[in-house]
């Protein structure tokens, strides 16, 4: 129905979340509090979503519609292992990776900084201001500046999800470090944006997305290059990771960042829950080094190191 309204709004698309799926209807759901993290088996369809996260007025949900209809397909595609996409298909795998980024808790809960301080926006308000950055006229050129990478997982470890899925860092990362008094002479709006344009236009910036147990995609700075990548053509390009220390750092950032869900295609407690402790005092610190030492990472991110995994060209 055309005029249909959704009040159950996924964070991350169903479609997506099915490809961690044994049955395409349910997974396997850990829940993650400040100090422990539980099983339990759950429905996708209710699965990191809100009711109305992104406001009664649909047009939010109609424009994230739009993007998942036209990646899910090439998506299924290449997990299916048919890396023959078009240059077309490219461009539409660039701004889904990017939409996602922008629709998820790490991004929505923090844009309010966007707004006129005192003034409370609403997740609507606040959705509508991050898309208008995947919706700009330029957006294009300014992805094309990255290469995209599909990477095969050939582990017994499989990805994982979490409900903040995609995120910016760079290969060398250095944090900014402002004193109190700089804080608040630059204004957090500027703060912010000026943390995703440095972010986006740094030469050695990566945005990265799991989208099944087995494949992941990554976007790559054109001045940076994946080891032992295959070229399949210009702007995309094929890794096969065999080491299962390069998917635990992946997982562990998914465990980070999310919010309260992670999800996976097995029960695998025991690894959920190494992961998890690994990186359980981070967690618990995040707000406190954010308050009183402002070394702020991107949004809060936890920047994995993965500067063996790539290459300045």
């Amino acid at each position: 129905m055309s005029g249909s309204i959704t009040k159950n709004q996924h964070i991350v698309p169903q479609f997506l979340q099915k490809n961690f799926s044994d049955n395409n209807k349910q997974v396997n759901i850990f829940r993650i509090s400040e100090r422990n993290i539980t099983h339990t088996l759950g429905a996708i369809s209710k699965n990191m979503s809100q009711s109305y996260f992104y406001g009664k007025n649909q047009d939010v949900e109609k424009t994230l519609g739009n993007f998942e209809t036209k990646a899910a397909p090439i998506i299924n595609k290449i997990i299916n292992q048919d890396f023959d996409i078009s240059l077309e298909d490219e461009v539409t795998l660039r701004a889904f990776i990017f939409c996602q980024f922008l629709r998820q808790y790490s991004f929505i809960d923090e844009i309010h900084h966007f707004f006129k301080e005192g003034y409370e926006a609403t997740n609507e308000e606040k959705a509508k201001s991050a898309l208008s950055m995947i919706l700009r006229p330029n957006i294009i050129s300014d992805l094309s500046s990255f290469d995209l990478y599909i990477l095969e997982n050939k582990t017994r470890t499989p990805f994982i999800l979490g409900d903040n899925p995609a995120f910016v860092s760079s290969f060398y990362i250095e944090k900014p470090k402002i004193t109190r008094e700089e804080f608040k002479k630059s204004g957090v709006k500027e703060l912010y944006f000026g943390m995703v344009g440095t972010r986006l236009a740094g030469p050695d910036t990566y945005i990265y997305l799991p989208v099944s147990s087995n494949f992941s995609f990554i976007l790559v700075k054109k001045a940076y290059q994946i080891d032992n990548s295959q070229h399949l053509r210009d702007g995309l390009y094929y890794v096969k990771i065999q080491k299962d220390k390069t998917i635990k750092v992946f997982n562990k950032t998914q465990i980070y960042n999310a919010k309260r869900t992670i999800i996976t295609s097995h029960k695998g407690l025991d690894k959920i829950k190494e992961y998890f402790f690994s990186v359980k005092k981070l967690r618990r610190t995040k707000e406190e080094q954010i308050k009183q030492k402002l070394d702020l990472p991107f949004f809060n991110c936890f920047l994995p190191d993965l500067s063996n995994f790539a290459k300045k060209r």
